[in-house]
Parts: structure tokens; sequence; C-alpha cells
């Protein structure tokens, strides 16, 4: 993954929560996931990442295009979601929640 530009996380059916997304956030890439499940509570649209429709093949491939027209874009996306991980998603923030 740290190799990646871009973590797409492509489930076709909603998943109840994407851990993936949170490695990728902690690596500061960009995220593409499937707009179901957990993935719109990780994912803010044109903040931290993009979403397209599960199933739909031609929107994922339109929102890759996107993403990749865009490099500085994509990179701010990165950032904004280790800072997302850092408020939303640490030990302290899941204990408090528990």
């Amino acid at each position: 993954m740290n190799a990646m530009d871009i973590v797409i996380h492509a489930s076709t059916s909603g998943e109840p929560f994407g851990r993936i997304l949170l490695e990728a956030m902690a690596l500061q890439k960009p995220l593409i996931g499937a707009r179901g499940g957990a993935v719109p509570e990780i994912v803010d649209e044109q903040v931290t990442g993009l979403m397209f429709e599960p199933g739909d093949h031609l929107n994922l491939a339109t929102v890759i295009q996107k993403m990749l027209q865009d490099p500085e874009k994509a990179k701010a996306m990165g950032r904004a979601g280790r800072l997302k991980l850092s408020n939303e998603f640490s030990i302290t923030k899941n204990i408090e929640k528990t």
C-alpha cells in the first residue's frame, strides 16, 4: 500500500467497516471507496477522497480518472485523511466512544 498513489475500496456490497481505508489514511493516501456500508462515514467526499456507486465499474473508472488528473488535490486529500484519522478514529477516540 505504501507504494500506491491512491487506495481503492471496491466492495460491491456494503461493508460494516472498511479498515483498509483507515490504514490508507495513516499513510496519507487519497481514498476511493464504494458508497455503501461504513465507507461514507470514513470518506469525506472531495475532502479525504471520492466515492462511486457500488458495482458501477464505469463510475469507478470516472472517479479514478478524476483523481489521477489532479495529483495535487489527491495529495491534499491524503493529508486531510491523516488528520481525520487522528481526530476521529484514534484509539483514544475509540475508547471514548466505547
